[in-house]
């Protein structure tokens, strides 16, 4: 049980987290714009600890079902999320074990991000999309990562099997 609960978990979380992120809150504009950046901060956050937490496969998917969801064009949120999940791949690489790291790595990650998404934006109606409401939400969610990893981390760090401890005690 706990091993099929280690893989699917980070999955399942994705796609509560995508789905609570389209939900009409009865907010702004301006705070959906800081929801649609929940699943990317979730994702990253997950993958930068465990790689392949979340498989490719169910980022791109999640990032269809948010199209979908959102009315954006469809693949829009599906190339962001494997953007992010390639930059979390790479993050993880590197030495991610402490918090400030990974935070930063976020940050590069999320400026990076940001600015696909106001091109792509951008090319697909033609003219500048303002900037302020992408800059705003990056803002928000940057200060977000902190409790966001944090709550990951529990998500992420289930133990690969229950009765490991019984192993380790046989002679």
């Amino acid at each position: 049980m706990i091993p099929l609960l280690r893989v699917l978990l980070p999955s399942l979380v994705l796609i509560l987290v995508t789905l609570l992120a389209v939900l009409p809150w009865g907010m702004g504009a301006h705070a959906q714009s800081v929801l649609a950046l929940a699943p990317l901060t979730t994702l990253f956050a997950m993958n930068v600890r465990r790689a392949h937490a979340v498989p490719d496969w169910m980022a791109f998917l999640c990032g269809l079902l948010l199209d979908a969801l959102t009315n954006q064009p469809l693949g829009f949120w599906a190339l962001i999320h494997l953007v992010v999940y390639g930059l979390a791949a790479l993050a993880h690489q590197q030495s991610t074990r402490r918090l400030l790291s990974r935070w930063l790595a976020y940050v590069c990650v999320l400026a990076v991000t940001t600015a696909l998404m106001w091109l792509v934006e951008s090319l697909l109606i033609l003219s500048a999309k303002p900037w302020q409401p992408l800059l705003q939400a990056a803002t928000v969610a940057v200060i977000a990562y902190p409790l966001v990893d944090a709550l990951m981390s529990a998500v992420v760090a289930l133990p690969m099997r229950r009765d490991s401890h019984l192993h380790a005690s046989r002679g």
